[in-house]
């Protein structure tokens, strides 16, 4: 599951049992260090991308 919130993309995903990437660059985060949200939250997602096109 790709999302943009650690609080229901994320944490949904995760509670299904799915593989995780937190979008970086959009929505929620964009302009914050995730890396400290996760760890206040407990929220980990398994990958951490920022938004690229070619």
């Amino acid at each position: 599951m790709c999302g943009d919130s650690l609080h229901t993309d994320i944490l949904g995903a995760a509670a299904q049992g799915w593989k995780t990437v937190l979008v970086t660059k959009d929505g929620l985060f964009s302009g914050f260090d995730t890396q400290s949200y996760s760890e206040e939250s407990g929220i980990f997602a398994n990958w951490r991308l920022d938004r690229r096109y070619p």
